[in-house]
């Protein structure tokens, strides 16, 4: 879960997960006390059998006694310190274990609740419904001190326009998307949505309102169908299938033997990387948010299965908002907005055939893919 913690944040299936979490604990308890209740039995067991060696051992030493092979000082002594020197041998080999287990767990433990990771904060303003509209104004960001991603950028971008970033990796581009959905806080500037202040907002009306589908998504080691509903609780089969057609993966699943019910494995270990992908775009269609953000999504998928992902986009089009990065320029030419980003900053914007004709460095990365 750990692990594909960015995707339960921007699928906003905190409260799923953790329902599944409780669920996997109860189970797990349930198996500990059961494993008690053995273990329990099997001490009393071996504690009646030390009880009649302990018997013989004086019977024995009774009658070594008797016999006067040994006085009955000696026989006290030996009787006293029988079992002390081998259970303190096994005492000292516990606590090594206790102790080496506890630095493992104390150091996993640390790793999150520690200061390694930033704790959001979000605001108090409850929006149950976005129109779309965003809006970075003089926005600068860091990961640390050393280290700047973004640098004074301001766009636009208005409700149900589909755009687009392009830029050369490392420009920044991926980074404007976690600030959107607030994965990270801007270090200057603000961010709008709505015209209310990203900062201001709670972290439903955020989460709720918009979808982060990325290039590396975490798929749960649930069911197919249970992937969903760790997002959606009440979503049904058919709505499931109907997202499913929509990327491109349904006829694929249905020739499973198990079809939806099919267990995945960690992160999703029998479908391929294209696959994954095209469950992750369902996975997110799903929630049918006003704002669906595309983190070169498409960029594992074969030519052919590309081309019907971006027109399963373009029917999304003019009816949500919709902000892609993209590696191949070749998906978003059709776009209503382009922005060029270079070292962390907006170079140019346009449509597509505005910056072929104006912009060189645009025009360099499209020939560049031709």
């Amino acid at each position: 879960m750990i692990r594909g913690a960015r995707d339960i944040k921007v699928l906003n299936a905190d409260e799923s997960i953790l329902d599944k979490i409780s669920e996997k604990i109860k189970e797990i308890v349930n198996k500990n006390l059961s494993y008690l209740r053995k273990f329990a039995g099997l001490q009393m067991a071996i504690g009646s059998c030390n009880d009649l060696i302990s018997f013989f051992y004086i019977v024995l030493s009774v009658q070594l006694r008797l016999s006067s092979v040994i006085t009955t000082a000696s026989f006290v002594t030996l009787y006293y310190y029988r079992g002390r020197s081998h259970g303190l041998l096994n005492d000292i080999a516990s606590l090594l274990s206790y102790l080496k287990e506890f630095r493992l767990s104390y150091e996993r433990v640390d790793e999150i609740i520690g200061n390694h990771f930033d704790k959001e904060k979000f605001g108090r303003i409850k929006v149950d419904t976005l129109k779309g509209n965003i809006e970075f104004k003089n926005v600068s960001f860091a990961y640390n001190k050393n280290t700047k991603v973004l640098e004074d950028i301001s766009f636009k971008i208005k409700a149900n326009q589909k755009v687009a970033f392009v830029g050369k990796s490392g420009s920044g581009k991926s980074t404007i998307l976690s600030l959107i959905s607030k994965l990270y806080k801007v270090n200057d500037g603000d961010i709008l949505l709505d015209g209310y202040n990203i900062n201001d907002l709670t972290k439903n009306s955020i989460r709720n309102n918009m979808s982060l589908i990325t290039q590396n998504p975490y798929i749960f080691n649930f069911s197919i169908k249970d992937n969903f509903l760790a997002v959606k609780k009440d979503a049904t089969l058919d709505e499931i299938r109907e997202v499913c057609k929509l990327a491109k993966i349904d006829d694929y699943i249905m020739s499973l033997p198990e079809q939806y019910d099919t267990k995945l494995g960690e992160n999703g270990v029998i479908f391929s990387g294209g696959q994954r992908q095209r469950l992750a775009i369902a996975r997110a269609l799903l929630l049918k948010t006003e704002i669906i953000l595309f983190d070169e999504a498409t960029s594992a998928l074969d030519n052919e299965t590309q081309q019907e992902i971006t027109q399963a986009i373009n029917n999304l089009q003019g009816k949500y908002t919709i902000v892609i990065v993209a590696h191949r320029l070749s998906t978003i030419i059709d776009c209503d907005k382009i922005f060029v980003v270079d070292d962390g900053k907006i170079i140019a914007e346009g449509t597509h055939k505005e910056l072929i004709k104006k912009n060189k460095f645009y025009k360099d990365l499209y020939m560049q893919e031709l």
